[in-house]
């Protein structure tokens, strides 16, 4: 085949990219409303942690655990494995946390910050860092006219691992943060994303927070 400079040109052809949500309880409909809709970019599945295969989650590009107290020391090496050969790990932790020491132990286990206090109280998610490869593209002015996302109760990190943090309360704590993993990356949230906690689901950044971070897992790998 013979090509004119002038009027042909060829397109790579994207691979969908592989996400998936491994939950404990109850699946979060925001996750599947966002990912399991756009079938042209996606290939979404929702998974409970009693119906994994190992072997599957390999192949994802972007693992979403979704309020998860513990995992297997199997479960476990393979999401470590996951980061390290490549992928995105994004950490959700479970509303209504009890006990912080038991949570701690997986959080250590991947290597991230742990979690040292609740707060019970309004509070603005309004620091962004609008120049992070996730929001590329996305602000073309300042947030300062911007409908911050409100938080009602959250958890506090013991920001004792390097981390980069994407997304910030007002008080300058972590809401989102960003690790590096050999040849992948972990993201952490640091409250749970549901009504009683937080409006960020609801709110119109979620949508491209969550997207680009999908999308980028496959830069990484």
């Amino acid at each position: 085949i013979t090509f004119d400079n002038n009027l042909f040109f060829t397109l790579t052809k994207s691979e969908k990219i592989n996400v998936t949500t491994l939950n404990e309880g109850s699946e979060n409909t925001a996750f599947k409303a966002l990912f399991g809709n756009d079938t042209a970019l996606f290939n979404f599945t929702s998974l409970n942690l009693e119906n994994i295969n190992h072997n599957t989650l390999s192949k994802q590009d972007f693992i979403i655990l979704n309020e998860v107290t513990q995992l297997s020391s199997g479960l476990l090496n393979t999401l470590l494995s996951f980061t390290n050969n490549g992928g995105s790990l994004l950490i959700v932790p479970p509303a209504d946390l009890v006990n912080f020491n038991n949570y701690n132990i997986l959080l250590n286990s991947l290597g991230i910050n742990t979690i040292a206090s609740k707060r019970e109280s309004e509070l603005k998610i309004n620091q962004f860092r609008t120049k992070h490869p996730i929001y590329k593209n996305v602000f073309t002015e300042a947030l300062d006219k911007v409908n911050y996302p409100i938080s009602n109760q959250a958890y506090f990190l013991n920001k004792k691992k390097i981390c980069t943090q994407i997304i910030g309360f007002a008080n300058k704590q972590d809401f989102l943060s960003a690790y590096t993993s050999k040849k992948g990356g972990i993201y952490q949230f640091s409250s749970p994303l549901n009504n009683s906690y937080n409006n960020f689901t609801k709110h119109a950044l979620f949508v491209p927070t969550l997207i680009n971070m999908a999308t980028s897992s496959i830069l990484v790998n």
